[in-house]
């Protein structure tokens, strides 16, 4: 329980005025709403930030995911492109073979 002290008792120092502790409670309350609304103003600027960022990323992804499904799309062709050259290339060097025993039987006959 807080102790009644006269005036004449406060030290000389500090003031003599019962306003002086009410001054010091609206400055207080001033600086405490000062601090709460720098800390509101904060929190929106943050805000703003995490939204750019998720916003950024979310472009950052969607564009990996094109460029993926981009790559897949290549690497399909590829491989069906290589099969296919594998399909020529075994047609080719069985018709090169065909040629060559086909020959080796006119130089046999025209040999005899």
């Amino acid at each position: 329980q807080p102790t009644k002290v006269g005036m004449s008792k406060i030290p000389s120092f500090l003031p003599r005025s019962k306003s002086f502790v009410g001054n010091r409670q609206d400055l207080a309350g001033q600086q405490l709403g000062e601090k709460i609304d720098n800390l509101q103003m904060e929190k929106g600027k943050l805000e703003e930030e995490i939204v750019m960022e998720r916003e950024r990323t979310e472009g950052i992804l969607e564009m990996e995911r094109s460029m993926k499904e981009e790559l897949n799309n290549r690497i399909e062709s590829l491989e069906q492109e290589l099969v296919e050259l594998k399909e020529t290339k075994a047609t080719v060097l069985e018709n090169l073979e065909k040629e060559r025993v086909g020959k080796k039987i006119v130089v046999c006959e025209e040999g005899e």
